[in-house]
């Protein structure tokens, strides 16, 4: 079963491969903008949403 999600930065549909896992990181192969699976608000639902991965700094 093939999963997709939207891309927040240019709305195209990014495929998500059934080994990609919640906290992995995935490419928009349109804006090459680095996204971070994220479950989905609706706990019941197995879609999967993706979020802008802005790096944030490393703690010490």
């Amino acid at each position: 079963m093939a999963r997709e999600a939207t891309c927040p930065v240019c709305n195209a549909n990014i495929p998500i491969e059934e080994d990609d896992r919640v906290g992995n990181f995935v490419y928009c192969s349109y804006c090459h903008t680095q996204l971070l699976i994220k479950k989905d608000k609706d706990e019941e639902n197995e879609e999967v949403e993706v979020e802008e991965d802005w790096g944030e700094p490393k703690k010490p």
